[in-house]
Order: C-alpha cells, then sequence, then structure tokens
C-alpha cells in the first residue's frame, strides 16, 4: 500500500509539473477526465478491463494533453504526443508512457492505427481508451462546466459503441452534434463503430 501511495504522488508530481510547465488548462483537463470517468463506469462491467489503471492513463492523458499548444493549434495533439515521448515522465512504467503517449497523439483528427500494434495482448485496451477520451474531448470542446446533458454510452460488442444523447440538446447543439458525426466516420476509418443515439 505504501509503495503504491508513493508512485501516485510521483505521478501526481510529473502531472502537476507539465501542466505547470506548459500552461495547462487545469480546469479543461479536469472536464475532459470527468466524462472518461463517466464512461470507464458504465463500460467497466460489459468490457471487463482494468478499472484503475484505465482511471490513471485516462487522467494523464486529460492533464497533458493541450501542452501542445504552446507550439501550434493545427497539430497540437502531435506536438503533445512528441514531447511526452521525449520527455521523461517519473512514476510511469516505459509501457505506461507509451500508452499515454499513443492516447494524446490520437485524441483529434486521424489515428494512427500501427501505433496500436506494439501493446500486443493490451491492444483491445488502449483502443478503447482512445475512443473514450476522443469522444470526452469532443464533448467538453465548449470548455464550460454544466453545459453536458446526462451521457450514456453502451458496448454492443468489441467494436461497436453506442453514445446516447438527448434529441433535443443535440438540436440546440448543432457544432457539438457535427463534431460527433465527424468522429463516428474517423472511428470508421480506424475500423471501429460508434453510433450516436437521440434519446
Amino acid at each position: 500500500m505504501i509503495d503504491q501511495l508513493n508512485q501516485a504522488d510521483i505521478r501526481k508530481r510529473t502531472l502537476d509539473g507539465f501542466m505547470s510547465r506548459y500552461h495547462v488548462d487545469a480546469g479543461q483537463a479536469t472536464r475532459v477526465f470527468d466524462i472518461c470517468k463517466i464512461f470507464l463506469q458504465q463500460l467497466k462491467t460489459p468490457m471487463q478491463f482494468d478499472f484503475q489503471s484505465a482511471c490513471s492513463l485516462l487522467n494523464a492523458a486529460a492533464s497533458m494533453h493541450e501542452i501542445g499548444l504552446v507550439i501550434d493549434y493545427k497539430s497540437y495533439h502531435l506536438h503533445s504526443a512528441y514531447i511526452l515521448k521525449h520527455t521523461g515522465m517519473p512514476g510511469y512504467s516505459r509501457v505506461q508512457k507509451q500508452m499515454v503517449v499513443t492516447l494524446v497523439g490520437n485524441h483529434r483528427l486521424d489515428v494512427e492505427e500501427d501505433t496500436f500494434l506494439q501493446f500486443g495482448h493490451h491492444q483491445g485496451f488502449i483502443e478503447l481508451l482512445v475512443r473514450i477520451f476522443r469522444i470526452a474531448v469532443i464533448l467538453s470542446m465548449r470548455r464550460q462546466d454544466d453545459v453536458l446533458p446526462d451521457l450514456y454510452i453502451t458496448a454492443t460488442e468489441p467494436e461497436t459503441l453506442t453514445l446516447t444523447l438527448p434529441d433535443e440538446w443535440l438540436h440546440e447543439h448543432p457544432l457539438m452534434r457535427s463534431e460527433l458525426e465527424l468522429e463516428a466516420g474517423y472511428q470508421e476509418k480506424a475500423g471501429w463503430i460508434l453510433k450516436i443515439e437521440r434519446d
């Protein structure tokens, strides 16, 4: 238990250091991670993954996915991944660091499918986390609290996720609806299925 607490403290210092150095919007990082946690809670039973590991990885990704904004907006996710790849991350193992880099580098636009092959039997796990993370980033795009309805996500089979949102809310937020529809296209190109359903 003491070792685990020490490890968690080292990781927290690592994340805090990155966020301070690159002037990360802590509020936005929290918004993204809060949505990730909602999805993880809803999917942990049917998908049977390591919930604590998933939370730790997504918290790290949410905390650091915007560090590349100090360089350039257009490809900031790639800059973020590059910085993380070439910087030490105390508290994280080599594989954990690779997973965080993969999450950050694939959280928007096209998915680099080849990056998942390095994880062997963990490939399905990291792919699921990337999919969750991408959706959470989109749903946080307004950078405001208290703007989202209740969120429901289900997995009918390994490659299919269904996100259900109120029809009225989607009608009132056409930009968000458009971004989610685009995301469904990106995920389809990666060999996954994302369905957006209206409640």
